[in-house]
């Protein structure tokens, strides 16, 4: 693979992610987060922060060396979080690349900045269900 952006990166990552599921994996997923609901998805995200994180940083291979992580639920439960993770990550990096900073720009440039990339963020926010609809988390 040749040099990609950070946003790059992570739209590299998101697509391998999503193509680690079967669809067997997604219908579950659906099931799953339906019956979960908004809150209770948000809630489980929270309660598996460490894991979500790690296991986003891991590569392929390296997540099926983690036990727990084989099991089918979890493993299908990780990647869908992992993607929504890397979903904001891109969005950060790609607001960020359309308006490089200088590392001269004054706290007054920097706070409009940052100002732009959150607007950015919030008007480019992922969807928490990164597949085919129905959307779980819609209905």
């Amino acid at each position: 693979m040749g040099f990609l952006s950070p946003a790059g990166n992570c739209r590299v990552f998101i697509q391998e992610l999503v193509e680690s599921l079967s669809e067997e994996d997604i219908a579950w997923l659906r099931q799953k987060c339906g019956d979960l609901g908004l809150q209770g998805w948000l809630l489980w995200r929270l309660e598996n922060r460490a894991d979500i994180l790690e296991y986003a940083c891991e590569t392929p291979s390296g997540r099926k060396r983690i036990k727990v992580w084989r099991d089918d639920a979890m493993r299908r439960l990780l990647t869908l979080a992992a993607i929504q993770h890397l979903q904001g990550a891109a969005v950060l990096l790609e607001s960020q690349d359309r308006r490089p900073l200088s590392k001269d720009s004054s706290n007054r440039q920097q706070a409009v900045f940052y100002g732009l990339v959150a607007k950015d963020i919030y008007e480019n926010e992922p969807q928490l269900w990164p597949f085919e609809v129905p959307d779980p988390f819609e209905e």
